[in-house]
């Protein structure tokens, strides 16, 4: 079937407006390095405003992902829905009323469908197809009442065809089905379970950026605060007369030294918390991607699954709730640390560098899932999905705070960069194909064109 790589979508046709959302953000967070120099704006503040901005940016990345929509190419044979060639040819050539309309209708092959004999080759069989997707792609409608008469067409089919805002390309393919059901693969009928599918991941997708809007949110927000309570700390003559319970944090460059303060451990709580769910976010997103999490209402919509449909979904299940368990455990552990503890630096360490590392590995999932030759953006573009999933952990290590600051800018890129990726995977159709075929895949329903040919 056709496919439009990462590449090819950004480099055809004039800016669209994903493509200059992601220039404009990309632009914004390149802008962000040079402003640490420009002597107008104080060094303090700018941690602050590129915070604020990244809430922003991951704001409007949220309210921008768009709808899954199915290509048109996906009702369209293809050499491996061939699984009968010879029986195929066969019913052709010596079938009557619909099979002598579709015969007339062959535009390449008809000449050898008369003359076949018993050979069906690569070369045949595709050109074959090509005139099947030609009639099914086809502004007319096949389907003619009389002439189907006495022609046995499921319920499915016979409502698409008397309903006259049904798209003819998805008709005329389940027409075709009907009138050859042993000899091609039958299409997954059931949208409502593909289209399900879609819009949980588009909503693991818009949860997790809406995660990172308050996350960066509440750290410009802790930030600011931070700055205020420095600028309020009295000077060391007249530290005795101040309440303990009323110092701020101290200085990133002061940190190893000076314990932080209760307000400034809480903060630093509720931002584990927000990376903690952001990860369980990915993660669902990851099981959504490779698991099978929905069963068909009426299983006669698609080929009889090989395995236990039902039984994958409960363990998809399973792995969801395992690992919202063990993030409940973490978030628990590091609420106690700071209820509990006084100074519990090597906790706090412990659960950042655990939070970290296991936002790294969802990722890197979900990377992996982009990979699948079913979707494929492209090595380049998987390359730099996989660097956003190897700076996470390593960013917890960056003491210095520039450092902190140029990984904090990159990662904003790159969110974007994964925004542009499911954006093009959303309304070129790739992510509606991904699913299918991934289905298929999980339900055992693989049969190859080399496998029909060796019959």
């Amino acid at each position: 079937m056709p496919k439009t790589k990462l590449t090819s979508w950004l480099g055809s046709g004039a800016i669209t407006f994903p493509k200059l959302i992601f220039l404009l953000i990309a632009l914004g967070s390149a802008a962000a390095v040079p402003f640490k120099y420009v002597q107008s704006i104080a060094i303090e503040d700018l941690p602050i405003y590129f915070a604020a901005f990244q809430a922003a940016v991951c704001l409007i990345l949220f309210w921008l992902v768009p709808k899954p929509v199915p290509p048109d190419h996906l009702f369209s044979l293809d050499l491996r829905d061939v699984i009968a060639p010879h029986c195929l040819v066969r019913r052709l050539q010596t079938g009557k009323g619909p099979y002598k309309l579709i015969l007339t209708q062959l535009k390449q092959t008809r000449h050898q469908v008369e003359q076949f004999v018993d050979q069906v080759d690569r070369k045949f069989l595709g050109a074959l197809v090509e005139d099947f997707n030609r009639m099914i792609a086809g502004k007319a409608r096949i389907y003619d009442p009389d002439l189907f008469r006495d022609i046995k067409l499921s319920q499915e089919t016979l409502n698409i065809q008397n309903d006259p805002t049904a798209p003819s390309i998805r008709a005329n393919r389940m027409l075709i089905e009907d009138l050859f059901t042993e000899e091609l693969q039958q299409y997954p009928r059931n949208d409502e379970t593909v289209n399900r599918a879609c819009r949980n991941i588009k909503l693991w997708i818009q949860l997790m950026f809406l995660f990172w809007a308050i996350y960066y949110g509440m750290t410009a927000f802790a930030t600011h605060r931070t700055k205020l309570e420095t600028l309020q700390t009295p000077a060391p003559n007249v530290a005795a007369s101040v309440v303990p319970s009323q110092l701020s944090a101290a200085p990133p460059a002061q940190n190893q030294s000076k314990p932080k303060s209760r307000e400034a451990r809480a903060f630093n709580l509720v931002l584990n918390i927000l990376s903690t769910l952001t990860a369980v976010l990915i993660f669902f997103l990851y099981v959504e991607m490779s698991e099978l999490t929905l069963v068909d209402q009426a299983t006669k919509s698609w080929v009889q699954p090989q395995t236990n449909p039902r039984q994958q979904v409960r363990n998809a299940f399973e792995q969801k709730a395992s690992f919202a368990a063990v993030a409940l455990l973490v978030i628990s552990a590091n609420t106690l640390s700071v209820i509990f503890v006084p100074h519990p630096t090597f906790i706090e360490n412990f659960v950042d560098t655990i939070i970290a590392c296991g936002s790294g590995i969802v990722m890197a999932l979900v990377v992996g899932r982009l990979d699948s030759k079913f979707l494929d953006p492209g090595t380049w573009a998987v390359a730099i999905l996989y660097l956003y999933a190897v700076i996470q952990p390593v960013a917890i290590y960056f003491d210095n705070q520039n450092s902190r600051f140029y990984a904090t800018t990159l990662a904003l890129f790159l969110k974007a960069f994964l925004w542009l990726v499911f954006y093009w995977a959303f309304t070129d159709g790739e992510l509606w194909s991904y699913v299918v075929a991934m289905r298929k895949l999980l339900l055992g329903e693989t049969p190859t064109s080399a496998e029909a040919l060796s019959n």
